[in-house]
């Protein structure tokens, strides 16, 4: 959880099992994930840590850690290992949804060069433009619809993402729905 590297490089060599989990249900790999540790997720990445393990009270990957917490390098190592760009958690969730709650817009981009669907609805049918757009986002919402992202895709609380902007009070997010041409008169 540290990023000792030098430490768990000794242990990597030891033969230590890399993919043992805490109480939490969490490897090694989410703790360095979560922290950002981008030396240790390569040392673990190396010595073939499963990727795509789900684990913690989200049931999640070490991806959507990352992501959520915007370690780019992280991601970007991650990806480059495989890890699934479209896994979903425990709340049906990409790591690209977790990115736009927080506006992590160098990490949003490197998962939409990486595939990442920007279509999937999580378990309250929140696609990554809602989510970007409710906390008023502005830059994540134009990454997002400039990797086509549909702007009058309602919600289960049927709301679409200009209406969670609106309801935010953000005008720069509004008017990027507005100029991608969200419907305005619903």
């Amino acid at each position: 959880q540290s990023g000792h590297t030098a430490v768990l490089r000794a242990l990597i060599n030891a033969r230590a099992s890399i993919d043992l989990t805490d109480g939490s249900n969490c490897t090694a790999l989410h703790l360095a994930a979560e922290g950002g540790h981008a030396a240790s997720i390569q040392a673990l990445v190396d010595a073939k840590a499963t990727v795509d393990v789900k684990g913690g009270d989200d049931d999640n990957t070490p991806l959507h850690r990352a992501a959520r917490l915007g370690h780019r390098d992280a991601v970007q190592i991650l990806i480059a290992a495989q890890a699934s760009v479209n896994i979903l958690d425990g709340d049906r969730q990409t790591p690209l949804h977790r990115a736009a709650w927080e506006g992590h817009n160098t990490v949003i981009g490197a998962l939409i060069a990486a595939k990442a669907r920007v279509d999937i609805p999580d378990s309250e049918m929140w696609l990554p433009v809602h989510s970007a757009a409710r906390r008023g986002h502005a830059a994540a919402v134009k990454l997002l619809i400039n990797a086509k992202a549909h702007v009058n895709v309602v919600d289960g609380d049927l709301w679409m993402p200009l209406h969670g902007a609106a309801c935010c009070d953000d005008r720069a997010t509004v008017e990027a729905l507005v100029e991608a041409k969200a419907i305005i008169n619903l």
